[in-house]
């Protein structure tokens, strides 16, 4: 049965359904921003989309290790395994 939903016994769906809105509403986060603010949350999926990957012994000899639209999870983990490494967020903006 697709779509269905686990429900206590002796419980009616619409009651279960109900219990379960009152349980999220608190514990539910509550972000607040301040006027400006640049920063906010996002998946990182999006975020590692349009970011490098740079590694090097100091910020002046930072080198591509993965670029921009390349690096994913995956190999963030697998190719990120440095203490010298660096994400770079600003790297597709500079690749236009």
């Amino acid at each position: 049965m697709t779509g269905a939903t686990a429900v206590a016994p002796g419980t009616a769906p619409d009651a279960q359904d109900a219990d379960d809105l009152v349980l999220l509403r608190q514990y539910e986060p509550i972000l607040r921003f301040t006027h400006g603010e640049m920063f906010f949350p996002m998946p990182a999926e999006r975020y590692l989309e349009s970011a490098a990957l740079l590694a090097g012994p100091t910020a002046q000899e930072l080198r591509v290790v993965i670029p921009a639209g390349e690096l994913t999870e995956t190999r963030l983990v697998a190719d990120g395994e440095t203490d010298q490494a660096a994400i770079d967020s600003c790297a597709s903006s500079r690749r236009r």
